[in-house]
């Protein structure tokens, strides 16, 4: 017998189902009222609970006394408080929300809170983060904290889709301001995943309040993350709040969203409309001049002592991770970054990056501590990607061999015709010894000795996102590629020890 027979033969399970179904995957509103009434009616706890949804938020059409009604409180308020006498958990936080904002019932914050701590107990994450705020607000500091850390504890079970106050919550109390922007997901439309890599899915949006392209960037679960995709989201987005400032070197961070439908956390960030560095040389390197290479290498210098100034190590510096807009180059991607000198800034361990730019200490001793120098032993890597206009060691394919060549001393070879004094200064920053290599600002110095001044820093007074056209190949992936690791994975220590010697 069929789900639609059984529900007309009076299953209430298979009433309540229809209607999820009819909600969910057919998005017809009006039959899944429908069905969620008849079950709702006939005892169906989960059907119950979700017709108080569907009176709350006026998903469906019915009929009351010849008047077509899309929405009623009363009705949501009778609903959740049906579910809650048969023992349906999820109903409880709802009944709490009722009384704390008057939906179909006199405000009560007495009995908000009571139902909130009652759903709490029953470990429903948004009720956890919402008695957190009622204690933080009743200034009871330690009670907040200990609902919070709950409700973060749970909130990767899978059991419960998060609501979107609850995710705002989230956010403000783990910033302990109102700094962040929060955007609806439905001001972005036309959705576009344009790469998918090791950490992150990177999709282009068109943002209705702006009409301007954005980037949409979604955490993936790896074991690289210490603890979660939460955790990985709070610590880029750190990153990008103690580093926007305006600069015009760094791709700022617009806001944050939450997709309901998917209870996923994304970054909203600049659209770069020269896609990343690597497919920019690929697709312009034969109308660059000498000055337009120095240019782009000075600009990221330029970023990189931003960076710097603020102590922040990026730890992920490649051609990926350089953007270009309207002909400019900004540094983007700081899921790795880190603070120098503070071992709880970062989330990830082991290493991370792509073997070319890596620092040649840490390739294969994991514990070589990450500092300012290990970033320009990449900045170098990107002077003589510049200069050449591709990847380097680009048709070496054995990572094994590469990595233990770099960690040798192996370099790419000069291109001819490279200004000498362009090469001197990119062979310092890529030397062996990280005390050997040019700190940012010797680095900056011996750009304005070549002449290269802030004439060709200049990026254009309407330097802003995008306005929507047809140019979605332009952009490529942002995302880390983790390489050094499948060393130690294939070769122990003692093979590694042989070779060398």
């Amino acid at each position: 017998m069929s789900l639609l027979e059984l529900a007309e033969n009076g299953d209430r399970h298979a009433q309540c189902e229809l209607g999820s179904h009819y909600k969910n995957n057919i998005g017809n509103k009006n039959e899944a009222f429908y069905w969620y009434n008849k079950a709702a009616e006939n005892g169906n706890t989960s059907a119950q609970y979700n017709l108080g949804l569907c009176y709350e938020n006026g998903i469906g059409l019915y009929y009351e006394n010849g008047i077509v009604v899309v929405r009623n409180e009363y009705k949501a308020f009778y609903w959740y408080k049906k579910a809650v006498e048969n023992n349906n958990t999820d109903a409880q936080y709802n009944l709490g929300s009722c009384y704390e904002n008057g939906i179909g019932i006199k405000k009560d914050k007495a009995k908000a809170f009571d139902w909130y701590k009652k759903a709490a107990d029953n470990e429903n994450i948004s009720a956890q983060y919402k008695l957190g705020l009622c204690y933080e607000k009743g200034i009871d500091d330690v009670k907040a904290s200990y609902w919070y850390e709950k409700a973060l504890a749970n909130k990767n079970k899978g059991v419960e889709k998060i609501d979107i106050e609850t995710f705002e919550l989230t956010i403000k109390n783990a910033f302990k301001c109102d700094k962040v922007n929060f955007i609806p997901y439905n001001e972005l439309e036309s959705v576009k995943s344009l790469n998918k890599g090791g950490f992150g899915h990177i999709m282009r949006a068109i943002w209705t309040k702006t009409n301007n392209y954005v980037i949409c960037k979604k955490l993936i679960k790896t074991s690289d993350i210490k603890y979660d995709l939460f955790d990985g989201f709070i610590h880029e987005l750190k990153m990008h709040l103690r580093l926007d400032c305006y600069n015009d070197r760094i791709i700022r961070c617009l806001g944050v969203t939450f997709d309901q439908k998917t209870n996923e956390y994304l970054l909203i960030m600049q659209y770069a409309n020269g896609g990343d560095l690597q497919n920019y040389l690929k697709e312009n390197f034969k109308k660059l001049t000498w000055d337009n290479k120095k240019k782009l290498a000075l600009q990221i210098a330029d970023g990189l002592n931003y960076l710097h100034n603020e102590d922040v190590l990026h730890r992920d510096l490649h051609s990926k991770n350089i953007v270009i807009h309207d002909g400019n180059a900004k540094i983007t991607d700081f899921g790795i970054s880190k603070i120098q000198n503070n071992q709880q800034s970062t989330i990830h361990f082991g290493n991370i990056g792509i073997i070319a730019y890596m620092e040649p200490k840490r390739i294969l001793d994991q514990s070589f501590p990450y500092i300012k120098s290990s970033d320009i032993y990449s900045f170098g890597v990107l002077m003589w990607e510049i200069s050449s206009g591709y990847p380097p060691f680009k048709n070496c394919e054995n990572i094994i061999t590469l990595g233990l060549a770099i960690n040798r001393g192996a370099r790419e070879t000069a291109i001819p015709e490279t200004p000498i004094e362009y090469e001197e200064l990119y062979k310092k920053c890529w030397e062996q010894e990280p005390e050997q290599r040019p700190a940012i600002s010797e680095v900056l110095n011996e750009f304005k000795r070549m002449n290269v001044g802030i004439e060709l820093m200049k990026v254009s007074q309407n330097d802003e996102t995008p306005k929507v056209q047809d140019d979605d190949e332009l952009f490529s992936n942002n995302c880390n590629f983790e390489f050094a690791n499948k060393i130690h994975e294939l070769l122990d220590r003692t093979l590694i020890t042989a070779i060398l010697d």
